[in-house]
């Protein structure tokens, strides 16, 4: 450690000594049946722990054989880990007492901080900033403990079952991290009752001192590890998060992410519809999702990606095969495709005249592959036929959809011929959705299945929704990317804090290359009049002022002036009602007057935390109504902006309706890519909004913005 800042290399060996210790001193011991330390203690040794324990406590005893002392003077230095099972208020000191005797780091078992409120919250700042500030560092508080199967280290301040330990000769694992010591549970639970190998199961707590993107870090380097399943309610370093996910993808170590608070997630206050808009889980969402993680709705879909991705850790993008014995499976399956964005792939020539040569004449040679009873008499189908979907360039993944309702042996044959595929394209993830729902199979059957690490589908809409978490992952990662294009200001440098006027805020728009209204500022009637009939009428007049953010709502703006006389009687009346309302203006805003077209919306706003985001959305009631409104990351090349903003629900009077043409959609997109430019090269910009930018056939102008510097 150099100057108090901890490296990640000081962090990931404080997490191995976490996760692994040599040694571990239990703090708040008590004798008392059903006690922490006893449930900590049978955890540790239930599970095979070697190591050393110590216990200290308020009152002399023993535990197991094992001495509780009651001065931590008389315990050794360099502990590895200090277990606080503690009440809250006891926290900091046991930390400072910890550091007297050198001990590594610290695990905090309590409960009683910021889940409380802001009392709780301000002790739990305090030991977070302890931990780290003297090395000392810390997983939680407020977590049940956590798992290491690899090295059968298991830490939980309940009485659990003895763990299964991670098959070192096998195939790789998945590793939880979770805040819910509850949900990390469940998930581990469900994925062993799949087959599906566990590494870590960390429970992070309220993350006061080691975060989220710490027990990554580690788990990245990790192995035994292939893919991460995560739970989290709060993300408290995205900045480091993202450059953790980066370092993820780059050796191909999938994230598999819920999310909780979507449904309430808090507003920013800021001064545009952007900053209302672009809230903290949207934000979230899309620079996470564009960094490459996989964003699931539903536990269920975060433990079936997570075990579609361990199986099948470096999957193509593509359109699905779908092979099923039931014409109404096909049905059904084709509208639920549509429902989540997938497609059902139409198969070459070359692959339907391989399939007529194994399938009876009456039976399509098409995808959906619809065997019917045929499976039955020759069950050999099931895996020849999923063999030619899979031939199929167009095709990334397949689903098999198969009765149960048959012998063992014809259903082993499904199984195997579904396995035999599975293995000869490792790069097209495949599930097995038996219709069964029990979710009960022979043993035989669940046994080849596990050995051979099938993926089974609960059912057809689980199958369609994990493909779709799939397929979306695949897009985002395969979504064209660009170098910023740095355009620092030197204006920037001499404008105050707050809302940039108008018209100064335009004239830097043109500076980019975006066009504007014909006009300019004007400080009395006469030149107001001068301008008017340069330009030529309709005019409109916009009063000029720094603190008018909405100038519609304060009078400051009238349309369609026709002449000198009502623009002199205009530009009075303004002017006086500006000063009524105390606005001291610049002067008044003299423009063209423009047709009616489509308008649109185009923000950005910076966060301190996740960076730079970009809104677009139609205007008017779609996006503040409806919220129809699209999030870009800045480093999007136009190919990608386009296809985000043609993801609009309003994308039909993008392309035009009842005789209207199409708006040229390019224009909007180089408008996104320099208002990106913009504001990642001047860090003084914490909003802009161009609201709105008129869309046409021909091209865009902008008829407003607002640019806010910090």
């Amino acid at each position: 450690m150099k100057n108090n800042i901890l490296t990640n290399e000081d962090t990931v060996n404080s997490i191995s000594s976490l996760l692994n210790p040599k040694s571990v001193v239990i703090l708040g011991a008590s004798e008392k049946m059903g006690s922490s330390a006893r449930n900590i203690i049978n955890n540790l040794l239930r599970n095979g722990y070697k190591g050393e324990i110590h216990l200290l406590g308020r009152n002399e005893g023993d535990i197991d054989g094992i001495k509780i002392l009651t001065d931590i003077n008389l315990l050794p230095k360099g502990i590895d880990l200090g277990i606080l099972a503690i009440p809250a208020n006891s926290v900091y000191d046991a930390l400072v007492d910890l550091k007297k005797i050198d001990v590594k780091t610290a695990t905090c078992l309590s409960s009683g901080f910021g889940e409380l409120g802001e009392e709780g919250l301000a002790l739990e700042k305090k030991i977070g900033a302890f931990a780290y500030e003297n090395n000392i560092r810390m997983i939680g508080p407020n977590c049940i403990g956590y798992f290491n199967y690899i090295d059968d280290f298991h830490l939980a301040i309940i009485d659990m079952p003895k763990q299964v330990p991670f098959d070192k000769s096998g195939s790789k694992g998945v590793a939880i991290v979770t805040q819910s010591g509850g949900i990390g549970m469940f998930i581990g639970q469900s994925l062993g009752t799949r087959g599906v190998p566990t590494t870590y199961s960390v429970t992070i707590g309220n993350q006061a001192d080691i975060k989220l993107s710490d027990v990554l870090d580690f788990f990245i380097e990790d192995e035994y590890t292939s893919a991460i399943a995560i739970y989290a309610e709060e993300i408290k370093n995205p900045k480091k998060l993202l450059e953790v996910v980066k370092k993820a993808n780059e050796k191909n170590k999938n994230i598999i992410l819920m999310h909780s608070g979507r449904s309430e997630a808090s507003r920013s206050i800021t001064q545009s519809h952007t900053g209302s808009l672009t809230a903290d889980y949207d934000l979230m969402k899309i620079k996470l999702v564009n960094a490459g993680v996989a964003i699931v709705d539903s536990l269920e879909e975060l433990i079936t990606l997570s075990e579609l991705l361990l199986r099948f850790p470096e999957p193509v993008l593509g359109e699905i095969g779908l092979l099923t014995h039931s014409g109404a499976v096909c049905a059904i399956a084709s509208d639920h495709f549509e429902d989540h964005g997938l497609v059902m792939a139409n198969l070459s020539s070359d692959v339907q005249e391989k399939l007529k040569e194994i399938l009876p004449t009456y039976l399509p040679a098409r995808n959906p592959l619809d065997l019917g009873i045929e499976t039955s008499k020759d069950p050999s189908l099931v895996g020849n036929g999923l063999k030619l979907l899979s031939s199929e360039p167009k095709i990334g993944s397949t689903i098999a959809i198969l009765p149960i309702d048959q012998s063992l042996d014809i259903k082993l044959k499904y199984l195997e011929g579904f396995i035999e595929n599975t293995k000869k394209n490792p790069q097209k993830p495949s599930i097995y959705v038996a219709l069964n729902e029990s979710g009960k199979f022979e043993e035989e059957f669940e046994k080849l299945a596990r050995e051979n690490g099938v993926v089974f589908g609960k059912s057809l809409s689980s199958a369609i929704r994990t493909l779709s978490n799939l397929n979306k992952l695949c897009i985002n990662r395969n979504k064209q990317r660009r170098e910023i294009v740095k355009k620092p200001l030197e204006v920037l440098k001499t404008l105050p804090s707050g809302n940039v006027v108008e018209y100064k805020g335009k004239e830097i728009l043109k500076e980019l290359g975006i066009c504007i209204p014909n006009g300019r500022l004007a400080k009395n009637a006469e030149e107001a009049i001068t301008i008017a009939n340069e330009i030529s009428y309709p005019v409109v007049v916009k009063a000029q002022a720094a603190k008018l953010a909405h100038k519609t709502d304060s009078g400051g703006v009238l349309l369609n002036i026709k002449n000198d006389r009502q623009l002199k009687t205009t530009f009075t009346k303004m002017s006086k009602d500006m000063a009524t309302l105390g606005v001291e203006v610049d002067g008044l805003l003299i423009e063209s007057m423009e047709t009616p077209a489509l308008e649109i919306v185009i923000g950005a706003r910076r966060d301190k935390q996740w960076g730079t985001v970009v809104l677009v959305g139609v205007g008017g009631i779609w996006i503040e109504t409806l919220k129809d409104y699209c999030l870009i990351t800045p480093d999007l090349g136009i190919d990608a902006i386009i296809e985000s903003i043609y993801s609009l629900k309003s994308t039909a009077l993008l392309k035009g309706v009842r005789g209207s043409k199409a708006v040229d959609v390019n224009a909007i997109a180089q408008v996104v890519m320099k208002i990106s430019d913009l504001i990642v090269s001047n860090d003084r910009i914490s909003e802009i909004e161009i609201n709105p930018l008129i869309a046409r056939y021909d091209g865009v102008l902008a008829l407003d913005a607002l640019i806010v510097l910090d």
